[in-house]
């Protein structure tokens, strides 16, 4: 895939481009994870509109440079590479590695290799990782930094595997409390690019509106909500996958983000409840968020996106679909050029 979209554009893939020698020759060099690496600055246009936006009020919180609208969740055994690149061709922005084990990624150069794949056009990318040591998640960032453009820690995971384990929401109980935010701390001491966290629904709204503004405060830039409450080890009483997602949280949390004092503009996911386009598009109405994340819709139907860069109707009176493409290091190494989709 690498080597034949490095030297020709393909009409029918919004991710390929007509590389440079020197992009190419860039690409080629492995990393420390071992995969290809580009890397360039953020984009000037694009961080200056996320700063006239004031995107993020906390020194610690990190300028986005690239596209979060429209997402494809964290998923083990589905959001491999594969269908990451599948995901993107048919208009996904934004893509998470599955959950991998922070401990594991930081000293061992196997897991790294068997685990985690990409090239330069799996951009822009989220590394999501689970950890329950501050030192841990740190090491497992650093060496992911070259090869994504943010990273995640998991605070969601219901399974009893996450139990056992002691991570994912089984680190959301308020004994925990301090530990996850040292664990965001050092993640955003660590490196350069952006901390995200991805949590569940807590007993109480007023609860989940405060781990939300600890989260912010210890330098998150980016939370993403699945708006389902916490599982647990014996699956009794709520959590999992027990009814609809409560989006009525959600456009709660985000108000008090968009509105509350101190808080102003901090970056808010949705998920949960989308299973067709027309479902994603009332999920981002009612609950005003930032970004919309999607896992089983977009496991069932990788192209649940794609309605957003028009209908069929519309392609099939036109020749050809201009579209913007955006996001990750690799696009500011592309000639300036059209990107077209038959």
């Amino acid at each position: 895939f690498t080597s034949s979209c490095s030297t020709n554009f393909h009409s029918d893939c919004l991710i390929c481009p007509i590389m440079s020698k020197d992009t190419r020759k860039r690409a080629q060099e492995p990393s420390e994870t071992g995969n290809a690496s580009c890397s360039s600055p953020p984009p000037a246009k694009i961080r200056k509109r996320h700063e006239e936006d004031g995107a993020s009020n906390n020194a610690n919180q990190r300028i986005l440079d690239f596209d979060y609208r429209y997402i494809v969740a964290p998923m083990v055994g589905a959001s491999e590479l594969p269908f990451r690149l599948l995901c993107r061709k048919y208009g996904a922005q934004l893509v998470y590695t599955p959950m991998m084990i922070a401990s594991q990624f930081a000293t061992s150069k196997e897991y790294r290799e068997k685990e985690f794949q990409t090239t330069p056009f799996d951009r822009p990318l989220v590394c999501h990782f689970a950890a329950n040591r501050p030192d841990d998640f740190a090491k497992a960032a650093k060496l992911a930094e070259p090869d994504c453009d943010a990273i995640d820690l998991n605070l969601g995971c219901p399974q009893r595997t996450a139990f056992v384990g002691h991570f994912g929401s089984y680190l959301l109980d308020a004994k925990d409390r301090e530990l996850i935010l040292s664990i965001v701390r050092a993640g955003v001491a660590a490196v350069k690019i952006p901390i995200f966290v991805k949590i569940r629904l807590l007993d109480t709204y007023e609860e989940t509106l405060e781990l939300c503004r600890q989260l912010y405060e210890a330098g998150a830039t980016l939370i993403a909500v699945h708006a389902r409450f916490r599982a647990t080890f014996h699956r009794n009483g709520p959590g999992a996958r027990d009814g609809p997602a409560l989006l009525d949280q959600v456009q709660k949390l985000k108000q008090e983000f968009s509105t509350g004092k101190g808080s102003k503009k901090r970056l808010l996911v949705t998920n949960g409840n989308t299973i067709t386009y027309e479902d994603v598009v009332k999920n981002l109405e009612m609950t005003r968020c930032d970004g919309i994340m999607s896992a089983e819709g977009i496991l069932d139907n990788p192209a649940l996106y794609l309605e957003r860069l028009g209908s069929r109707e519309d392609a099939a009176n036109e020749n050809s679909k201009l579209v913007e493409v955006k996001g990750g290091k690799v696009f500011e190494e592309w000639p300036k050029r059209d990107k077209w989709m038959k």
